[in-house]
């Protein structure tokens, strides 16, 4: 090996063993920022997210209490009219909840689950699913008259 050779690879060498530990230390700040976007209230303390948390995370957004809503307007009307917009709003929260997570090109929702903010969200996936289902098919029940007397 010559000089030349030598210089090629002492280097490409050294900077191979220091990026790593640059980049791990350049990004703690970075991540910092993430959860007190992502999930303000959340704190390292109280561990990481859960599937319940992020349930619960889905359902007290806009769209999450407007489906309640209308789940309680559904099972109290008795009414199979109201159970499709139920239907369209749990498939479409389910939708928006996967594509959130999966679909992220700045990978913004990726480090907040590194970090422990944000759980997978294959749990609020399921039960919205679910509730979709069955409202579809209460939906399409036929309606119950009153017998007269």
């Amino acid at each position: 090996m010559g000089p030349f050779r030598r210089r090629l690879t002492l280097p490409t060498a050294r900077l191979a063993l220091l990026a790593p530990a640059a980049l791990l230390l350049g990004a703690g700040s970075a991540m910092a920022s993430v959860c007190d976007k992502e999930r303000p209230n959340w704190s390292p303390d109280q561990g990481p997210a859960s599937g319940l948390t992020e349930t619960y995370h889905v359902f007290s957004t806009a769209p999450g209490l407007v489906l309640l809503a209308l789940l309680g307007a559904a099972l109290y009307f008795k009414r199979p009219t109201l159970w499709t917009p139920a239907a369209l709003v749990a498939g479409l929260l389910a939708m928006l909840t996967w594509a959130g997570a999966k679909l992220d090109p700045t990978g913004f929702h990726e480090m907040a689950r590194a970090e422990g903010c944000v759980a997978q969200p294959t749990l609020p996936i399921t039960i919205l699913a679910a509730i979709s289902v069955i409202a579809i098919i209460q939906s399409l029940r036929p309606a119950r008259r009153a017998k007269e007397i």
